[in-house]
């Protein structure tokens, strides 16, 4: 019992709580999953949907022209 306690003694307290990805994070970071994995099309429908003012459109603006341009190599 003694060795539970000082394991719990060890961990350390969090006080502040994990940050929550804002819905254009989401958006962005599902679209670069779905390029990773080679599912282009699928990813630049994700990118879309990251709002025009957003601060992550211009790489999503960027990551959605490599996206294109692999899509027209492959034509």
């Amino acid at each position: 019992a003694q060795g539970a306690a000082a394991r719990m003694t060890a961990i350390p307290e969090v006080n502040s709580p994990l940050p929550v990805p804002t819905v254009a994070e989401a958006y962005f970071r599902r679209g670069q999953l779905l390029f990773e994995g080679g599912r282009l099309r699928e990813a630049l429908r994700e990118l879309d949907r990251v709002p025009a003012a957003d601060p992550l459109r211009g790489a999503a603006d960027e990551m959605r022209a490599t996206i294109q341009r692999q899509l027209l190599a492959l034509a």
